[in-house]
């Protein structure tokens, strides 16, 4: 499934607020950072990933181009594709 407005973003996300996953964020220069167990902290305008020790900074819902959701098994995958180059990957237990 490919979400690309808005509204749908936002609102597929919002539910992730508060919900534990592991994240692993890819820029254009290839810096690579992974992240096990970390939260998502969504607003109306934005969200981020916490956990012990770190933040990854906010990511405003309008520098997403799209995102690529795919929820086929167990585990299911959410690759946002954010204006500048960089993908955000997440994945949880899909139930």
């Amino acid at each position: 499934m490919k979400l690309m407005d808005q509204h749908e973003i936002k609102k597929f996300l919002e539910p992730f607020n508060n919900e534990k996953i592991n994240v692993k964020i890819t820029t254009l220069d290839l810096i690579i950072i992974e992240l096990k167990n970390a939260v998502i902290k969504a607003d109306k305008d934005s969200f981020s990933f916490r956990g012990e020790g770190f933040i990854v900074p906010v990511v405003l819902y309008k520098k997403i181009n799209y995102l690529s959701v795919n929820e086929e098994s167990e585990i299911a995958s959410v690759n946002a594709y954010l204006r500048d180059g960089t993908i955000i990957n997440f994945t949880y237990k899909n139930l």
